[in-house]
């Protein structure tokens, strides 16, 4: 009996005497691709801190949704079975007729060869939550810049290269090649600030530079245009940072370091309760009984 179908929510991971849809396998550390957009840390919780409570009635909101679609998909899943089963029944009932009629006019061909009714079928079924690698990647990404950041800031004061204080001529131009390939960072990873991460916007925070010489080296070919300024702490366009504009720069990296630890934390909540959400669902359709 061979079934056609490909779910959105039920993948068919064993569907004997169904035919599972086939995909290729990532590699191992093969980069995901074509996950969906998922809810912000804004739009799940509007606390500023963790609240476990909220998160966990957001997952479960969201499980049980997709769940009401996997019923609907279920449901066609078991009347192309139950069709397919009826068509092979079918073709039984006619492979018997000639049969007789080929006994009764040459001999019995001996034992009959055809398959008997089938029982009641299993179907094995994967309640996919396409979201949970997605959230995995924001981790990912969250921890990649706080990382980042981090290495960024405490590297900083080896720019002073002549001790002053100061950032200014070849120094300022280094400081400018960090700002120059750094500033996505900066930016939210609601890059669109409209509740929502994008593949898009994750892939780029988790590939921005990791360390002041990987940072300088991507912003060089900006950073070298003439006139070029770095605008968030060059306030006054002199092309040079004194000390405490210096140490704002510092700063701002050390602030989104802590910033992106947190969202890291508030994500990895989100992650683990979509897990424990899906589990029980995951586990009804994982044997799912479908009558002939």
């Amino acid at each position: 009996m061979r079934v056609s179908l490909l779910p959105a929510l039920l993948l068919l991971v064993a569907v004997p005497p169904l035919t599972a849809a086939e995909g290729d396998a990532d590699a191992p550390g093969k980069e995901l691709r074509g996950l969906p957009k998922i809810s912000a840390r804004t739009k799940i919780s509007k606390e500023a801190e963790i609240n476990t409570v909220e998160i966990s009635r957001w997952a479960h909101e969201l499980i049980a949704t997709k769940e009401k679609r996997a019923d609907k998909e279920l449901e066609q899943i078991k009347k192309k079975a139950a069709a397919a089963e009826k068509e092979r029944l079918a073709d039984e009932q006619d492979r018997r007729r000639r049969q007789s009629q080929y006994e009764q006019s040459w001999g019995t061909l001996g034992p009959g060869s055809g398959r008997e009714r089938s029982g009641v079928l299993h179907i094995k079924l994967d309640f996919t939550v396409p979201e949970i690698d997605a959230y995995r990647l924001a981790i990912e990404a969250c921890h990649h810049v706080q990382g980042a950041a981090a290495a960024i800031a405490e590297s900083l004061s080896s720019l002073d290269r002549d001790g002053d204080g100061k950032l200014a001529g070849e120094e300022y131009k280094d400081a400018a090649a960090v700002v120059a390939a750094t500033l996505p960072m900066f930016q939210k990873l609601d890059s669109g600030e409209n509740g929502y991460l994008t593949e898009e916007s994750l892939y780029g925070a988790k590939n921005a530079p990791a360390t002041l010489t990987a940072a300088m080296r991507a912003g060089r070919p900006l950073a070298s245009a003439a006139g070029y300024r770095i605008k968030p702490f060059d306030k006054t366009g002199k092309g040079e940072l004194d000390i405490d504009e210096r140490k704002a720069m510092s700063m701002a990296f050390v602030e989104l370091s802590v910033r992106m630890a947190k969202d890291a934390e508030f994500y990895k909540v989100v992650m683990d309760n979509l897990i424990s959400a899906r589990a029980p669902v995951a586990e009804r359709f994982a044997d799912v009984e479908v009558a002939p």
